[in-house]
């Protein structure tokens, strides 16, 4: 056996951390999609009562511009719902890449450790070839992390350009 009994626990218990991590952000995000999309549409549907209530005594011209603004002002209310969701996506991806960064990191680690116990038994001619597996797997996990860096300042700068747009206030929330 290459791993000890604490190993393989100690990595199973890590692993499912990680995706209890993921799992919360995922829950997370459809409980903010949930709470715009109930936002958005509650108030939809109390500026259509009044909308139609404002209707009942106008004539035709003046129903069909209020009837239009209504329908414009629906869109707005798409639009905002739209980027809020385009905002919880961006959060979400930027917590799927961490932990996809970190179970490889787990995995790692457990490769490393096999690879250490597999030194103390080994010849030493085996030496340098268990010496370029870590070598390779510290270079590999190095590339990773600044490969997930760069796709995590990526996502950012996109969910920075979109707050910047009106209609989005601070933190990605939509403005009231």
């Amino acid at each position: 056996m290459l791993l000890s009994a604490q190993e393989i626990s100690l990595a199973r218990e890590r692993m499912l951390s990680n995706m209890l991590a993921l799992s919360v952000a995922c829950i997370d995000s459809a409980h903010q999609l949930l709470v715009a999309t109930t936002a958005v549409g509650r108030s939809g549907l109390q500026q259509g009562g009044a909308h139609c209530s404002q209707l009942l005594g106008l004539s035709p011209d003046m129903a069909a511009q209020r009837s239009t603004a209504f329908v414009l002002d629906q869109a707005v209310r798409a639009g905002a719902l739209f980027e809020e969701a385009l905002l919880v996506a961006s959060e979400t991806q930027k917590v799927v890449i961490r932990c996809s960064e970190t179970q490889v990191r787990i995995l790692d680690a457990m490769a490393v450790a096999a690879i250490e116990r597999l030194r103390k038994t080994s010849p030493w001619e085996a030496e340098p070839a268990l010496d370029a597996l870590t070598e390779s797997l510290a270079t590999t996990e190095r590339a990773l992390h600044r490969l997930s860096g760069a796709a995590i300042e990526t996502v950012a700068h996109l969910e920075g350009e979109m707050r910047g747009k009106p209609g989005a206030a601070p933190g990605g929330r939509l403005s009231s």
